[in-house]
C-alpha cells in the first residue's frame, strides 16, 4: 500500500543520508507485505547471493583495510590477515556424548551483497549487480502505524522497523547466530567471520592496540561480547536459543542492558508498541567499520524498493530480527 510504501522509502532514505561509498552502489531490495501465519512476527530479512556471500577472506580483508586513512579509521590498518586471523568457537555435545566438531574457516569471510558493493567487490559490470540483495517480509496480520512522527500506542512503528531491516540489508550481521542454531545438533560446523564480526571480541578479553590483529574474535553463542574498534565498545547480543535469547545480529536489547534500559542503536533486537526508533552513531559506527563511508550530509549510496515491504516478531515486546 502506498502509506507502507512512502515509510520504506522514509527508512531507506534515513540510511542514505548518512552513508555513502567510494564505488557506486545501489541497493536493491525486494520488499513485500505478506500474512506470515503468525501474530509473533512482524517483520523478517533474508539475504540473496548464496555461495558467493562468502568472499576470499584477504580480498574481503584489505578493502577494508585499505580505509585505514580515513578520520578515525586507522584501526582497519591492523585487520588481521589470513594467517593471524582467529577466533573462539564452540565446543559441545550432543545427547549420546559424542563431541561436535567446530572450526573457523579462515579461507573465507562472510560478507552480504549490499556490503561488497560498498568495498567494490561488487561492482556493476557485474551481471547479478541489479538483482535483489535481498527479501524484506512484513505482516499483515500486525497493525502499523505509518505516519513515522506520532505512533498510536497499540500499533508497531513501520518506519522504524524498515530500518532496522534495512540495517540488517547493509551489513549487520554475526555468524555466532550460525554457530547458535547448530549447537547441540550432530553436524560438524566450520563457519567464518562476518565483516562485522571481525570487530567482536569476548567481554573479558579486549584487545589493545599491539594484539588487535592477532586477538581471537569471539563466535560463541552465550558468551558476554563487545563490538570494539580501540575506541568505541558496544555490548552485542549473543544468541538466540544458547544465549540472552536474541540473535547476535543485533547489538544488546536496550531492556537487559546492565538494567537501565540504555538504548543503543536502531539494531536493538526488539521494539515497543507505539515507539519510535532511530539511527544512532552506534550503528554508523558499525557501518563505517564495515566499509561504508559516514557523512553529515546526504550521500550517494542508494536504496531500492522493488515491490512494498518485508517482516518481524513479538512477544509482549517485539523482537526484531533477520533470518
Amino acid at each position: 500500500n502506498s502509506d507502507a510504501l512512502a515509510a520504506f522509502n522514509r527508512a531507506a532514505n534515513a540510511w542514505s543520508s548518512q552513508i555513502t561509498s567510494a564505488f557506486p552502489v545501489n541497493i536493491v531490495i525486494d520488499a513485500d507485505m505478506v500474512n506470515l501465519g503468525a501474530t509473533n512476527v512482524i517483520g523478517q530479512t533474508s539475504f540473496t547471493g548464496g555461495a558467493a556471500l562468502n568472499q576470499p577472506y584477504n580480498l574481503v580483508r584489505n578493502a577494508m583495510a585499505a580505509r585505514a586513512g580515513r578520520p578515525g579509521d586507522a584501526v582497519l590498518g591492523s585487520l588481521p590477515t589470513q594467517a593471524q586471523v582467529a577466533a573462539h568457537v564452540p565446543d559441545g555435545f550432543v545427547s549420546n556424548n559424542q563431541p561436535i566438531s567446530y572450526s573457523l574457516d579462515t579461507q573465507h569471510i562472510g560478507i552480504l551483497r549490499a556490503n561488497q558493493k560498498a568495498l567494490g567487490i561488487l561492482s556493476p559490470s557485474d551481471p547479478s549487480y541489479n538483482s535483489p540483495d535481498a527479501i524484506i517480509q512484513f505482516n499483515t496480520l500486525f497493525n502499523f502505524d505509518y505516519r513515522g512522527n506520532v505512533v498510536d500506542p497499540s500499533k508497531m512503528d513501520f518506519q522504524t522497523v524498515a530500518t532496522h531491516e534495512i540495517g540488517h540489508v547493509l551489513g549487520f550481521t554475526s555468524d555466532v547466530d550460525d554457530f547458535d542454531f547448530s549447537v547441540s545438533s550432530a553436524q560438524s560446523l566450520s563457519d567464518d567471520l562476518t565483516t562485522l564480526d571481525m570487530f567482536r571480541f569476548n567481554a573479558n578479553e579486549l584487545p589493545t592496540a599491539a594484539n588487535f590483529a592477532t586477538a581471537a574474535r569471539e563466535l560463541r553463542p552465550g558468551q558476554a561480547s563487545f563490538t570494539y574498534d580501540l575506541t568505541h565498545k558496544y555490548a552485542m547480543s549473543t544468541g538466540a536459543l544458547n544465549g540472552d535469547g536474541h540473535q547476535a545480529s543485533h547489538w544488546q536489547d536496550d531492556e537487559d542492558f546492565t538494567g537501565s534500559g540504555q538504548l543503543i542503536g536502531i539494531m536493538d533486537p526488539t521494539l515497543n508498541f507505539g515507539t519510535i526508533e532511530t539511527i544512532h552513531d552506534s550503528d554508523l559506527r558499525a557501518m563505517e567499520l564495515m566499509g561504508y563511508d559516514t557523512v553529515p550530509e546526504p550521500g550517494c549510496l542508494a536504496l531500492v524498493g522493488f515491490a512494498t515491504i518485508a517482516l518481524l516478531k513479538r512477544r509482549r515486546r517485539v523482537s526484531v530480527r533477520a533470518n
